[in-house]
């Protein structure tokens, strides 16, 4: 199976074959990762990821009520966010917040900050 062309096996995956698409992978993972980082806007996760955040929060705990959606309405309008402003948030949300939802969301933007700090338009 593995000097099978792709289409044979798009074909055999399409009929349920679970290894042709583990073969496809395999052949085509670098290539695939490349074009899911062109594509995706990591701004875009940050705002998308923060958005929910704020939309999902209860509302019973100050940093998360307000914090997240602050957090939101930095990336809304698209000019540079402040590193500083925006780090301490998250800080306060991790300390501050009386839930996992509120202490565990600053996990995914520190991660956007480590990897992705010049598409985030960090200052």
């Amino acid at each position: 199976m593995a000097e099978a062309p792709d289409e044979q096996l798009m074909l055999a995956y399409r009929g349920g074959d679970a290894g042709a698409f583990d073969t496809l992978y395999a052949r085509h993972r670098i290539r695939l990762f490349r074009f899911v980082l062109r594509s995706i806007k990591v701004r875009g996760v940050a705002k998308h990821l923060l958005h929910f955040g704020a939309a999902e929060s209860c509302g019973k705990c100050f940093p998360c009520r307000i914090g997240l959606r602050r957090a939101h309405e930095m990336f809304v309008h698209g000019a540079p966010v402040s590193r500083e402003r925006l780090e301490e948030l998250l800080e306060t949300l991790e300390a501050g917040s009386l839930c996992a939802h509120g202490g565990g969301m600053p996990a995914p933007i520190r991660s956007l900050i480590e990897h992705f700090p010049g598409e985030l338009g960090l200052r």
